[in-house]
């Protein structure tokens, strides 16, 4: 029978995303399983969202003029990943840091339990400044609508026929900015539990779509009292 230390070996070697440290022991009366995750690698799927890309040296040419694109993880597989390990939040400690009518601050703090037996605490916070983000979809918007790339939603033509360039533009930031503004305690909540996850767990911050295409390995620590 392979020892644990074995399979993780045989995992990686595999090529599979092992969420493990390199040397990993388990505590009497606990055992070990493996879950296993797919992502689907897909942006458009919704579980990862594109974050830039480089060139990387091509063994066919021999230069260096083969282009990657780099993926991060997001909500949906974080939350499977956490569910896997039983990460539990802290709800006396999780929270709001800081709220005033344009910045929030909100930290969440969570527990699970290694295969030593130990609980590990993990920690995130993320902050959502209404004020750089309203700069950035200013930005944002200004260049599709003076570039001619923005067109009016379906039904809304009328809405925006003959108004000036500025006019679109600032109805547009307004539009935006309603919703984060109704929306920044569930964003900032969310960024920071999948900040704790990324970070606790060790994840990586990228990973190309071959990466992705390789599942997730978890180990899971389960209770497994001897009555001998």
């Amino acid at each position: 029978q392979q020892s644990v230390a074995e399979i993780l070996d045989t995992l990686r070697t595999q090529g599979y995303n092992v969420l493990a440290p390199q040397t990993l022991s388990v505590a009497p009366h606990y055992r070990l399983r493996f879950d296993f995750l797919q992502v689907d690698p897909n942006p458009t799927g919704g579980e990862v969202f594109k974050v830039g890309g480089q060139y990387v040296d091509n063994p066919t040419t021999q230069k260096r003029d083969k282009w990657v694109d780099y993926f991060c993880l997001g909500k949906t597989p974080l939350e499977r990943i956490a569910r896997s390990v039983n990460i539990l939040w802290d709800a006396a400690c999780t929270g709001v840091v800081f709220r005033d009518s344009t910045t929030l601050e909100f930290r969440a703090v969570g527990v699970y339990r290694l295969p030593t037996g130990d609980v590990a605490r993990i920690t995130g916070t993320k902050e959502i400044d209404l004020l750089a983000i309203e700069e950035e979809v200013r930005i944002e918007q200004t260049m599709k609508v003076l570039s001619g790339k923005w067109e009016p939603k379906k039904g809304e033509e009328m809405l925006y026929k003959d108004r000036p360039p500025e006019e679109i533009i600032n109805s547009l930031v307004r539009r935006e900015m309603a919703m984060w503004r109704k929306n920044r305690l569930m964003r900032a909540e969310t960024g920071a539990k999948e900040r704790a996850i990324r970070s606790g767990l060790a994840l990586k911050s990228r990973y190309t779509r071959e990466e992705l295409l390789r599942p997730f390995v978890v180990p899971v620590v389960e209770y497994n009292p001897q009555f001998d």
